[in-house]
């Protein structure tokens, strides 16, 4: 498979004239850096990127920079923010912690150790992270967390017959959602819910059906604080991707949406009354909560957020967004720049000693430029280079496919790529 993958990059990176910086990039931080969400501290955007490691800075800048060497070796790592500002990052197993601003960054010992974590979130309302994990022999699979800043996990919910797919956490902290798929054949979907914050759980098994076909991959993707008890949730089905709406109490999914896209994300604009899903080729809109249509605004977005009335989305930092986080408009019709990654500065200024500052000054000097900064002698700032245009490749057809769309193809290679490792990690269960 990774092979393949390999083939395939080079072949898109050839075709957008990206190959000399692409193959940089591919043995060196392993893919080009997209934005996977916005952790807030404060008015502080903490800006996590597979392969790249955290981008910090705020609405108006500067922007800084923690490298991944100093973070841990799973490349493709999750990251969270706990209110209490412990960072956690998923490891190849376990979870790396960081309680000094990510300058330094430490295993967790017990607890999760040997498990592998498949998704990891922060509870909103108390210092809590939150971990789904798998073991190798199931037996272990279940929900875990942590309100001692990483030190110590608690088993919140077992789930030993189970392979999680996906969590999920509302806005209020209350409502927890597990999706699972049952460890023996035929797979059968199940959704874990619990409404007092994660004390108890209940199980609902999904007979719900995709043209003819049953769920095999099934995963909550968001909680709406608007409607009480309604969440949308993932449906994999070979290249389809179909977003599934269920209401508490009414037991039947309703197809909601489906692309051929990857679903990554959802939020509403707090000014707007609109519903949007970020997928790797765009993102779809409904307003007043009617049928979803595509919105020409953005050419990806990976994660959405609001902060202080202000609706930020995780966008694509190529042509033609030119922003890995864009500040959306009120009716989403139009967005402004807030980050793109060229717009780095240098790392974060971490006390000497620390892992962070011992280390990613010299990758600094050795990766900015594949970020698009040029660096200036001397004192190590750097001067943004001249953004070039966007670039595009013909088809047969007579079409120009822009750098967004081919470079989700990158996107989505990774991604089957991290699927496949995950599915042969549920076969050895």
């Amino acid at each position: 498979m990774q092979s393949r993958v390999l083939v395939v990059a080079w072949i898109l990176a050839a075709a957008l004239g990206l190959g000399p910086s692409l193959g940089r990039v591919a043995w060196a931080h392993g893919s080009l850096p997209i934005s996977q969400q916005i952790m807030w501290k404060g008015d502080t955007m903490l800006v996590p990127a597979a392969y790249w490691g955290l981008f910090i800075g705020t609405d108006g800048g500067p922007w800084r920079w923690i490298c991944e060497e100093s973070i841990n070796t799973n490349q493709s790592r999750q990251m969270v923010l706990v209110s209490d500002g412990t960072l956690y990052a998923t490891d190849r197993t376990g979870v790396t912690v960081s309680r000094d601003d990510g300058c330094t960054w430490g295993p967790v010992t017990s607890g999760i150790s040997n498990l592998q974590i498949l998704s990891l979130i922060a509870d909103p309302v108390k210092p809590r992270a939150w971990a789904l994990a798998s073991s190798s022999d199931s037996a272990s699979n279940g929900l875990f967390y942590s309100d001692d800043a990483g030190r110590s996990w608690q088993l919140a919910y077992a789930m030993p017959d189970h392979l999680p797919t996906g969590l999920r956490i509302s806005d209020d902290g209350r409502t927890l959602l597990i999706g699972s798929v049952t460890g023996t054949l035929p797979r059968q979907p199940v959704l874990h819910a619990s409404s007092d914050g994660g004390g108890k759980f209940t199980a609902q098994a999904l007979t719900y059906q995709i043209d003819g076909q049953p769920l095999t991959f099934f995963s909550p993707l968001w909680i709406d604080p608007k409607v009480p008890g309604r969440s949308y949730h993932q449906v994999r089905l070979d290249s389809l991707n179909v977003l599934l709406r269920i209401d508490s109490g009414s037991g039947t999914p309703v197809e909601a949406l489906r692309t051929m896209s990857i679903l990554n994300a959802m939020g509403r604009n707090p000014t707007g009354e609109q519903l949007l899903v970020g997928t790797t080729m765009g993102v779809w809109v409904s307003k007043n909560d009617g049928a979803f249509a595509p919105l020409g605004t953005l050419g990806a977005a990976q994660c959405f957020t609001v902060h202080k009335g202000t609706f930020y989305a995780c966008a694509w930092n190529y042509a033609p967004d030119k922003a890995a986080i864009a500040r959306l408009s009120g009716d989403s019709s139009s967005f402004t720049k807030v980050f793109q990654f060229n717009d780095t500065q240098s790392p974060v200024a971490c006390p000497a000693g620390t892992p962070a500052a011992n280390i990613c000054p010299m990758v600094w000097a050795n990766y900015a430029d594949q970020l698009g900064v040029i660096l200036t002698p001397g004192d190590g700032g750097t001067t943004p280079p001249e953004k070039p245009g966007g670039c595009s490749v013909s088809l047969a057809s007579g079409r120009a496919v822009g750098a967004p769309g081919v470079m989700a193809s990158l996107a989505l290679l990774l991604a089957l790529r991290t699927r496949a490792r995950r599915r042969r990690g549920f076969k050895q269960g």
